[in-house]
């Protein structure tokens, strides 16, 4: 077993890690999965649980392909204490009928730990059954820069965010063409602010409830949000509350959310919207002029993740 450390790793963790990998992870171990190809397993591929706070884990260019799971999380499990992060991983082609079709990350820890998921795509994953592409529980939850595409679920076909205590942020990623056959694209969770930011979420249909917020308050900022199918595109409970700044708005079907103060709530239906704001307040045109530059800007960023398939493979 290799003990060492290397450049990715220490961007992120200051312990040694065991770079080696044989099919099991021992309890409470700080580990390095790297350049790694997992492919056809027919239960949970990483199965991860630590009760030391002190337990790291760093997965990065790795690929998951033709997976089947029956629990939670397809590819990756993680509960108990310690962080996880994964970088530039590849998942396609994988399916669970539990919650995750590629992850299930939950964090147990009283004190912040680190649950990061950055650089990576997600493809064709999920078979109309399960919920939610990826599901990230309680610790900093930072999700950059990655591609979540053509996933196929039952409920909460993308993004899922489990209660947290800490203050994160879902930053540049797209989310395209993704289906549930019941209700949520994003469903989202916590006791903290959270942030969306520079998000492109288009073509995308569920039933009902696209971005559900169950509790929390939620910042969308810079966002696109357009070509989407729903009956209610932004639907909160009491306990939560959402503010759009500078976001790109196309409803189909009905608005419907409750804010905490007031607890009023409003419908519009068919048309585009831009929610003028007390923290966002620009002419029409403006608005367009930051549209075309973020399309461009995001026309890059695709181009960046459809390069990033050849690479996990070479």
């Amino acid at each position: 077993m290799i003990n060492r450390k290397n450049s990715d790793w220490s961007e992120f963790y200051d312990d040694n890690n065991y770079s080696y990998y044989n099919g099991t992870i021992d309890y409470n171990t700080s580990y390095y999965i790297f350049n790694a190809v997992f492919s056809k397993f027919h239960d949970i591929v990483l199965l991860l649980h630590s009760s030391s706070s002190s337990s790291n884990i760093l997965i990065e260019s790795t690929l998951f392909h033709t997976n089947e799971a029956a629990g939670l999380g397809c590819n990756i499990h993680s509960s108990g204490l310690g962080s996880i992060i994964q970088k530039r991983i590849c998942a396609y082609n994988c399916t669970n009928k539990g919650i995750g079709q590629h992850c299930y990350i939950l964090n147990w820890d009283s004190s912040i730990s680190k649950n990061y998921n950055i650089e990576s795509s997600y493809l064709n994953l999920g078979n109309s059954i399960g919920q939610s592409t990826i599901y990230h529980g309680s610790g900093e939850i930072i999700i950059k820069r990655i591609n979540i595409s053509c996933s196929k679920t039952d409920s909460g076909s993308v993004i899922q965010l489990g209660q947290t205590n800490y203050e994160g942020n879902i930053t540049f990623s797209i989310l395209n063409r993704n289906t549930a056959s019941y209700q949520h694209c994003l469903r989202l969770n916590s006791n903290k602010p959270y942030s969306i930011i520079n998000c492109d979420i288009k073509n995308n249909t569920v039933l009902n409830q696209f971005i559900f917020a169950e509790s929390g308050e939620f910042t969308f900022k810079d966002c696109i949000i357009i070509k989407n199918n729903a009956v209610n595109t932004f639907y909160g409970v009491e306990s939560s509350k959402s503010i759009l700044i500078h976001c790109y708005l196309e409803i189909n079907g009905t608005f419907e959310f409750v804010e905490i103060e007031s607890l009023s709530a409003s419908s519009f239906e068919n048309e585009l919207y831009f929610f003028k704001t007390a923290e966002c307040n620009v002419e029409k045109d403006l608005l367009e002029m930051n549209l075309h530059s973020k399309l461009i800007s995001l026309f890059k960023l695709m181009l960046c993740k459809l390069n990033l398939i050849p690479t996990l493979l070479k």
